[in-house]
Parts: structure tokens; sequence; C-alpha cells
């Protein structure tokens, strides 16, 4: 019993032994020949951020074979590709670029240079090498943390009478403290009910003209004392409200028209105007063709269309905006159009014997349809459509033309006239008349009736005449008809006077209202 206990305990010491001598052997392997610069162990870096970590030999001693190991992978490898670069050996990624995480040696010294540092990058880097031949390390851990981020555009608005934010974001790992200045003056939120900090900006209770000014958004990240600010300038603006809404206009073919908009807002507002139909806005007035015949006005909201056409009946929109929001007005424009004659297919003079019956015809185009009726010349007024109250053979009615026009929209319009057991007395010239609310157009026509020669116009005390011996004297008659008579004279005895006898002189001269011809002799 004795002898097995000696033996076990001396077993036991020779273990001990073996076991202190290994302990003692590595610790000489991982002997801490090497540092670090800086030498601290942890290392907290902002993600996106660059760090440089130098091994060296913590003596003038020589260090050789020195190799950085990342959580992955060690640098250099030796099947990687490498970029000669001021001294620096640089892996090539796939793509050809530089790699991120290279070393650069430096005499007794190896730099580890981490860029844009990711995610993936965090955990224990090795450094490894021999010193006077003794083998050593010296490792750090890289954590890494979103840095302070202050982001905020420098110009920005409040709207007027509303809760308006002021943006600006601040991001950091861990979170933030984020503070606001107004003119230089904190602002002290738990003092004021008109401010509150939210994640995205400082919201501002009931805005008015006062709130313009500058605002500082800040952020303070409390674990390292990092603090960013951003300034900016703030606008106190109104939303628009349309004073004065489009309504709907009425424009005459070839003459200019205005549709009116006007908006009120803080600032005042810019205008543009649009095309469209009664339920949306269209092209823009500036982009379409023939463009140029439209002319709104950036200031005042005023569209005008010069030389207006029958394809600019539309509808319009128009849209006052400024940095708050933007309202719409619509109207309707319509192209009226003056009557005209100029494309008539009946504007021709009437002609027909005695007896028979007249008819004439008129036609315009017009839009909106018009009122047309007959003039006669001479007459104190136009007559009235339908039988003529005071001459029952004269009749006068409107109808739709079997014309067309280019413009579905326009229908041509006719008036005539018709003259039942026409007299000479009927020729005239006749005015043709069409009005409608864009205004007035006329055109005469002539009614001219045949009929043979007669003296009836000739006053009775024409017809006996008294003639001085040896004097001269004219002998007159006024003789009708159409188309123009020939006329001769004779002596009472039958016996034809000529025009070549020296003692008789004949001359006519047309008699207007009959289109008759008036004849005399002087002897």
């Amino acid at each position: 019993m004795v002898m097995l206990f000696v033996d076990k305990l001396v077993l036991y010491f020779n273990l001990l032994c073996f076991n202190l001598l290994i302990y003692s052997t590595s610790d000489v392997v991982h002997a801490q020949l090497l540092q670090g610069i800086p030498s601290t162990r942890v290392k907290q870096v902002a993600y996106g951020k660059t760090i440089a970590v130098t091994c060296s030999p913590d003596s003038t001693t020589t260090a050789i074979d020195l190799k950085w190991y990342g959580p992955n992978q060690y640098f250099p490898a030796s099947n990687e590709k490498y970029l000669i670069k001021s001294k620096a050996l640089m892996p090539l990624e796939e793509d050809g670029s530089s790699s991120r995480i290279y070393t650069e040696p430096n005499g007794n010294r190896l730099k580890l240079i981490i860029s844009e540092i990711q995610s993936i990058d965090t955990g224990t880097y090795n450094c490894t090498g021999r010193v006077t031949n003794i083998p050593s390390s010296w490792s750090f851990e890289l954590q890494a943390f979103v840095g302070l981020k202050v982001e905020a555009d420098g110009q920005q608005i409040l709207v007027h009478g509303e809760n308006s934010k002021i943006h600006c974001s601040v991001t950091a790992q861990p979170p933030p403290e984020t503070s606001w200045y107004f003119n230089n003056n904190y602002i002290d939120t738990q003092a004021s009910s008109r401010y509150e900090v939210v994640t995205d900006g400082l919201i501002v209770y009931g805005v008015g003209f006062g709130d313009n000014g500058t605002y500082e958004c800040q952020g303070t990240e409390l674990t390292t004392g990092d603090t960013d600010k951003k300034r900016i300038t703030v606008k106190v603006v109104t939303r628009p409200v349309m004073a004065v809404a489009p309504v709907n206009t009425t424009g005459v073919q070839s003459r200019d028209a205005q549709i009116l908009c006007s908006v009120n807002s803080v600032p005042p507002p810019t205008y543009r105007w649009y095309l469209g139909n009664s339920m949306d806005y269209g092209a823009e007035v500036g982009t379409i063709a023939d463009h140029n015949r439209y002319r709104p006005s950036s200031t005042d909201g005023t569209l005008t269309i010069t030389n207006v056409q029958l394809g600019d009946e539309k509808w319009y929109w128009c849209e006052g905006r400024n940095e708050a929001d933007n309202v719409f007005g619509k109207a309707f424009f319509e192209v009226q159009m003056i009557p005209t004659f100029e494309r008539s297919l009946n504007l021709n003079n009437t002609e027909t014997r005695e007896g028979n019956k007249a008819i004439m015809i008129c036609q315009c185009e017009a839009k909106p349809n018009p009122k047309m009726r007959f003039h006669r010349v001479g007459y104190a007024a136009p007559y009235v459509n339908g039988v003529q109250p005071n001459d029952s053979r004269i009749n006068i009615y409107e109808k739709p033309s079997s014309a067309s026009h280019e413009n579905q929209e326009i229908i041509p319009q006719e008036v005539v006239i018709e003259i039942e057991n026409t007299t000479p007395n009927d020729t005239a010239n006749y005015t043709c008349i069409a009005e409608n609310s864009a205004g007035r157009n006329e055109t005469t026509m002539i009614i001219i009736i045949q009929h043979q020669p007669n003296f009836d116009l000739t006053p009775p005390s024409l017809l006996t005449q008294c003639i001085w011996e040896e004097h001269p004297r004219n002998v007159t008659v006024l003789l009708s008809g159409f188309p123009q008579p020939s006329v001769s004279w004779a002596r009472s005895d039958g016996k034809q006077i000529s025009p070549d006898q020296t003692a008789f002189k004949q001359y006519f001269e047309p008699y207007w209202e009959t289109a008759g011809v008036m004849n005399g002799w002087q002897t």
C-alpha cells in the first residue's frame, strides 16, 4: 500500500513539472515583443471611416516575417495579386480595384489600413512575427458604430397658420441628443409649447411670420462627445388661395381674348396655364403647336390668346404655385364667329321677267347661328321675316344651308326672299343682314325684273308742248323698260325722224329708278 502511494505521488509530480514546462514554452512563443500603434486594444470606429494600426517591435530590435491576421484571413495572402503603390502591398479585388484592407510595410513595421469600415470588418485583428528570433504577437478588437450625422436642407419653409415641421435628421449609435437654436437662441422645448423635437425635425405650432429666421439643428453623441450641426434658413409662406377663379369666357375669331385668373399667396405665386378637359388639366400651353399665340403672364395670372381661332375652343386650367402648394381653376373658352359671306355659294343677283316669281338666297357662316333678314335699300326699315304685312307678295324666311364647313359645329345659314307676281317696281338693291352675339355683317344683292318698254312715268304735262318758231325746244318723255329698249321718234303723221337730220338732236339718260331711259329732241 505504501509503495503504491509513493509511485502515484512521483507520477503526479512529474506531470506537474511537464505542464509547467509546457506553460513556460508557450509563454516564450507569445512573448509581448510586438506592440500596436496606437496601443489601445479596443478600437471603436464609425462606419464608413478609415483606421490605420501599425505593428512594431517594442524596442530597437529587428522584427521579421510580420503578418496581419483579420477575422477571416491574413494580409497579405500568398494567393493574392498585389499592386505596388507607395511601397504598399495592396490586394486587388476581382474587378481590378484596390482592396479596402491592405498592409503597408515600412522597415521594421507593418501598417494595417482598413478603409470605409463595414460591419463585416469587425472582430479581432492579430499581428504576428519574430523578434530576435522569438515568436511574438499583438492584437486588437475592432468595433464599428454608426457615427454622428446631421442632415438637413439649408433652405426650408414653414406654412403660415399651420403646424409645420423643419426637417433635420440626426443619426448615431448609440442614439444622439438633438437640440435646436433660433437666431442663435436656444429653444427650450420644456418652457415653450410651440415647439416639439421629433426624430426627423422640429415641429413649430401655429406658425406666424415671426418664425422667419435662421435655425440650427445640433446633434451630440454623449458617449464620445462628438457634435455636429446644420444651419437652416427658414421662410414663412402661405398656401395659394384662388382669389379670382377663371370663368367661362367668350372670344371672337381673329380677335384677341383674355381669361383672367388671380391667386393670393406669400410669396406671390407663379402662374401656369394648361389645355385640358373638364376633369383634368393636360398639356401646358407653352408646349403645344402654335403656342406663340398663347401669352400667359407669370405675374398676374392673365392668359392672352391672340388671333383667336375656332380650334381654341377648349377647357383652360390656371395654376398658381409657390413653395408651399398649388391651386387650380378652370374655365371653358368658347369661340364665336362674326357672320361672313366670303364662302357663300349663293350670293348671286336675281333676274326674272315681270309677273314671274323672284327667289333670292343669301347664305352666311357664323357661330353661334345668326339672325338674318333683308332690307330693301331706300326703305326705312328692314323686312320682317315671314309674309310682309303691307305686301303679301313678299315672303322672307330663314333655314339651315345644305353647305358644309370644315368645323362641324358651324352650319351655314340662309335667308330667302320670295316675291310673287313681280312688277318692275321690285327692281332694287336688297341688303342681306346677318347678326349674332359676335357681331354684325351685311352684303348687298340686286333683284332685276325684266319688263316691256312703257311711258307710264311720263307726266301728262310733257305730252303736249308748244314751240316758238325759230326757237329751240326740248321734247322729253320718260321711258321705262329692261333690258334697255331702243328708241325712235316720229311725227304725228307717222313720218320717222332721222337722227341724222341737223334740225333735230336726240339724247338720252338712264332713269335711275326704273332702269328706263329719258329721251328728248332739241330743235
